[in-house]
C-alpha cells in the first residue's frame, strides 16, 4: 500500500504529488522514502516526473524541496504541445534522464548527477558523467544542460518527412516541440568531432558527433 501526497500552490493550483511505499521522518523535515514516485507541475505547463528504489527528501509544508534520488532513477520531463496540456499516460516526454543517482532543489529548478547519465530526447542520445540541469524560473525552458565527460558520441536524429523523403522542416531549422533541449546543451570541446555527412533518407536517420 503506497502513501499518497498532494500539495498546491498559493493560487490553489496542484503543484506536487508523490508517493512512497514506505516513509520514515527524520529531523528538520527530511524523509526517507520506499520507492519514491514524485510529479512536479511548474507553472510553465511542463511536467516532471521521477522515481527511484529510494530517496532522502525534504519536504516542508508537505511539499517536496530537494533531496537525493537513488537506484534506477528515471527523470521525465513533458513539455506541452500547442494549448494542449500534458497527458503523460499519452504524450512522449521531452527529455529521459536514467541515472544511479540524482539530486535535486526545487527552488533552484536543477537536476544534478554526478555519476553515469543517460539522457534519451527526440533529437538526441548520449551517456555521460557529472550532469546539471537548469530549468527556467517560469520553467518553460531547459536554460542549461551540462554534461561534464561524455561517455559516448553524441547521436543527434533528425526526422525525415516519410512523404517527400527530405528533413522535416522543424527538426532542420531547430525549432521542433523539444528545440530548446538540444539549444541548451553544452558539452566539452573534445566531445564534438569533425561535422558529418548529411543522413540519407529514412524515418529517423542517426547522426554521430
Amino acid at each position: 500500500r503506497r502513501v499518497l501526497f498532494r500539495s498546491a500552490d498559493e493560487a490553489g493550483r496542484l503543484a506536487q504529488q508523490y508517493s512512497a511505499s514506505r516513509i520514515d521522518p527524520e529531523r528538520d523535515r527530511w524523509m526517507r522514502m520506499q520507492e519514491p514516485r514524485a510529479m512536479m507541475f511548474p507553472k510553465g505547463g511542463r511536467v516532471i516526473t521521477m522515481r527511484a528504489e529510494k530517496g532522502r527528501l525534504r519536504v516542508p509544508d508537505r511539499a517536496i524541496e530537494s533531496g537525493r534520488l537513488d537506484g534506477e532513477v528515471v527523470i521525465r520531463l513533458y513539455k506541452p504541445d500547442g494549448a494542449n496540456t500534458v497527458d503523460t499516460a499519452r504524450d512522449q516526454p521531452a527529455v529521459v534522464v536514467e541515472a544511479d543517482e540524482a539530486l535535486f532543489d526545487n527552488r533552484l529548478g536543477e537536476i544534478r548527477c554526478d555519476r553515469r547519465v543517460k539522457v534519451v530526447t527526440d533529437q538526441l542520445r548520449f551517456e555521460g558523467e557529472g550532469l546539471s540541469m537548469l530549468l527556467s524560473a517560469d520553467g518553460r525552458n531547459i536554460e542549461r544542460l551540462t554534461v561534464e565527460r561524455p561517455l559516448s558520441p553524441i547521436e543527434i536524429v533528425r526526422r525525415v518527412d516519410g512523404a517527400k523523403g527530405a528533413l522535416a522542416p522543424a527538426a532542420e531549422a531547430g525549432h521542433g516541440p523539444w528545440a530548446d533541449m538540444a539549444d541548451a546543451l553544452v558539452l566539452p570541446a573534445s566531445a564534438l568531432g569533425a561535422a558529418p555527412a548529411d543522413p540519407p533518407a529514412a524515418p529517423a536517420a542517426p547522426r554521430f558527433y
